[in-house]
Order: C-alpha cells, then structure tokens, then sequence
C-alpha cells in the first residue's frame, strides 16, 4: 500500500488552519479523513473554505481571479488607482479589514509538510504621491499592492499584484500542491442578473419585503443598494452603516 502511495504522489490533508479569510476571523480543523462532508447554512462558510484550501495549494495570484469567477465576479476594473485596485480584493479580508493578514496553513500527513499562503496589502510607511497643481480635486492615485506569500517544504515563493491600464502582471512557481476546485455557484446567477432583478422590484415598490427577508436571515444587514464593485454593478448590503461587498451568490461575503 505504501508503494503505491508513493506511485502515484498520494497526499492526506489532516489538519487545516484559516486566519482572517472572509467569514473566518479563526478556524482550526483537525483529524481530516481521506473523505470528507462539509454541510453548514448559507452563507457559512463552505465554499471560503474550499476556496481558502485551492488558493494555498496554487503559486499564483491568478487563482484567486478564477475564484471570483466562480463566484459569478468576472469583470475587472483594470486601473492603477488605489480605490478599483483595493476594491477587486478588499473582501477576502474578515469583516473588511484590509490591514489584516490572511493566513491558510494546512499539513499533509502522508509526506510530513506543512504548507502556507499569507495575503496582505504591501506595508509601505513611505510612497510618493501625485498632487494636481490646476485646483482640481484631489484622489489618492497611490496603489499599495497586494502580495501572495506560499511556504512549502521546497521553500518560499512570493508574487505581487501590478496592474497597468490593460494588463494584470503576477509571478507563478512551479512549487504547486495539487488541487482542484469545482464549483457550480457560476450557473446560478451573475451580478447582472441580480442587478436587473433589484431594479424591477425597486420599480414595483417591493424592496422593502426584499429588504426584510434578507435580514430575517442576515440581521446585521441594514438595507441593500446598487453599488459599483471593481467595475461592475452589485447588490450590496450595508452592515452598521457600512457598504459590505457584493451579494454574491450563495451568502454575504462568505
């Protein structure tokens, strides 16, 4: 049985910790079968725990892109400002604090190693600044990049996120885990659906029994309100007078 195992590169995840990643301020699983359920409400935290495990096992920031496209999130506002370049990223974070680090850390228990992924926004206690000298308006055009940290075994890869005017730029290694993320959260309903659905019943006068049963189940949500997301329209709620990120498709933000 052994040899086999070695034969075909099999892995065992046994132990998984999450910091900081969406829902999760923390999550520690241990004991992990071969096989495993994960069963919970909408909006739990399922699919950022799947998510969360994918991410760590690539060595590449473009992984995160496909998972928003899974999320039905596809467009992307391609600019080198700081406000559309933090916004495409801001809701990984718990509760929206960007100052945070996330941290996935999970143990492979057939070949003995530990393997991590941090995601921060790049600390920068200097950076220049562009001012208008016309009297126009000020907007901070500064970005502060995020970067992707992996620690394997075979040692350490970093890659940070720059953005031009039409291009995304990252680095990738060929330090991969395998893992594969399938997901059908793509085939129920894009923003721009939910966005045309909000506006027929604004149209009808029948948001606030929208309103009302979106806080049944969420009761920290205010009300909800059409939003500009990384260059797409969402339905957003907003939590202690807060504009959260989009509703995307199978909870608020988890």
């Amino acid at each position: 049985m052994l040899e086999f195992a070695e034969d075909c590169h099999y892995r065992m995840i046994d132990s998984i910790e999450i910091l900081n990643y969406r829902c999760f301020k923390s999550l520690n699983i241990n004991n992990l079968a071969r096989v495993n359920f994960v069963v919970g409400d909408n909006g739990s935290g399922k699919t950022a725990l799947l998510e969360a495990l994918f991410m760590a096992c690539g060595s590449t920031p473009q992984l995160y892109f496909h998972v928003r496209a899974l999320r039905g999130v596809a467009g992307l506002s391609l600019s080198p400002h700081r406000g559309p370049y933090s916004s495409m990223f801001n809701n990984m974070f718990h509760n929206f604090d960007s100052d945070s680090v996330i941290s996935i850390w999970f143990h492979d228990s057939a070949y003995g190693g530990d393997r991590s992924l941090s995601i921060a926004f790049e600390k920068q206690d200097e950076h220049s600044i562009t001012l208008p000298l016309d009297g126009a308006s000020y907007e901070s055009t500064s970005v502060i990049p995020i970067v992707f940290k992996w620690k394997s075994p075979l040692g350490t890869h970093e890659s940070r996120v720059d953005i031009g005017q039409d291009s995304i730029k990252v680095q990738a290694s060929s330090d991969a885990y395998p893992g594969v993320l399938v997901s059908l959260l793509s085939t129920i309903s894009s923003p721009t659906d939910n966005v045309a659905r909000f506006s027929n019943l604004s149209k009808k006068k029948r948001l606030q029994q929208v309103t009302a049963a979106v806080r049944s189940a969420f009761p920290t949500v205010e009300d909800l309100s059409i939003e500009v997301d990384s260059g797409q329209n969402h339905c957003c709620p907003k939590q202690d007078r807060v504009v959260m990120s989009a509703v995307e498709n199978e909870g608020l933000g988890a």
